[in-house]
């Protein structure tokens, strides 16, 4: 479940940590954030959840 959106620092700029591809999701976890494309953040978006993971969408989303 997606919880937020995320304004700036992020920006679409940034790199998913999985590939090359621009960051769609912002995973906040306890020991820090990673970012994923699209792709990446529907593979791991169950397990991000069940680790407590917060969810937040990467600026504006077309």
């Amino acid at each position: 479940m997606i919880t937020t959106k995320v304004p700036a620092p992020v920006i679409r700029d940034d790199w998913c940590d999985r590939c090359p591809a621009t960051a769609q999701l912002q995973a906040l976890m306890p020991a820090g954030k990673l970012l994923f494309c699209r792709h990446h953040a529907r593979v791991h978006a169950d397990g991000l959840i069940a680790a407590g993971a917060r969810l937040a969408l990467i600026g504006p989303q077309d």
